[in-house]
């Protein structure tokens, strides 16, 4: 599948430890063990800062479930401190920010109005360990600055990147390696094309992979209404969580039913 607009530049982290030396051929075969069809990340920074090629620019890769379409994912060798499994780190040597900052800056010759960010900023988690906007922003600005580490706690800030993701079979491709690429299950996967057990997918057939924006629209304010109505009910019954957690579990099996 041909990606000629890219909207971002997503940086990861590999989520190895420091004392741990991991190429892309390890990676390569690490993901491919979860489905893959091949690494996930289309370039790749070791600790050395020597860049190794992953997936083709023009294949959409796999970084982010669900938000793959339109980006290029750039991944640093480490992210892990040794002895802290539940933490992730900032952990670049200066040879990868210096490799981080090239490598960006050509694929932003390519692309100029890409946003660079991070996994992060795109999903529920820690990776790659730092603030990627604040930090690319400052290296445009010429500045040398400490990243901002990232929040365990925080949420993406970001998560609606208003895109349609969709993929294109191709040969050799089946519904559960397209499911694991794109970090969603098979049964959302066949729910989203009104695929029936047992039907066949072709080459060149055009999946969707996530929800269409109108459903995903929908959704936000159904869950925005929820919210709101659980903060009515536990501020008339301050103290009674038995009510709100019942509150709780109505509105989620209403929201199981949409």
């Amino acid at each position: 599948m041909s990606m000629s607009r890219i909207s971002h530049v997503v940086v990861h982290y590999s989520w190895t430890r420091t004392d741990q030396r991991v190429d892309a051929a390890t990676i390569d075969r690490w993901h491919r063990q979860r489905g893959f069809r091949m690494i996930g990340y289309h370039l790749y920074i070791r600790a050395d800062g020597t860049v190794e090629q992953g997936r083709p620019l023009d294949m959409v890769g796999a970084g982010v479930g669900g938000q793959n379409s339109g980006k290029w994912h750039v991944c640093y060798e480490g992210g892990q401190i040794p002895g802290d499994t539940r933490n992730g780190h900032d952990t670049r040597t200066p040879e990868q920010i210096a490799a981080l900052i090239r490598v960006i800056g050509e694929l932003l010759d390519k692309q100029p109005h890409a946003k660079v960010v991070g996994h992060r900023d795109l999903a529920a988690t820690q990776c790659p360990g730092f603030d990627v906007p604040a930090w690319w922003a400052s290296v445009e600005k010429g500045e040398t600055v400490d990243p901002k580490p990232g929040d365990p706690d925080a949420l993406p800030r970001t998560p609606d990147v208003g895109e349609d993701a969709e993929h294109v079979v191709e040969r050799g491709d089946t519904l559960w390696r397209i499911a694991a690429e794109h970090g969603v299950t098979v049964q959302n996967l066949m729910a989203w094309n009104g695929l029936k057990d047992g039907q066949t997918i072709h080459p060149g057939d055009v999946l969707r992979v996530g929800p269409s924006r109108d459903a995903g629209d929908a959704l936000a304010a159904l869950i925005s209404d929820i919210r709101d109505m659980l903060d009515r009910v536990e501020a008339d019954m301050p103290g009674d969580r038995n009510k709100v957690d019942l509150a709780a579990k109505s509105a989620h099996a209403h929201l199981s039913n949409q």
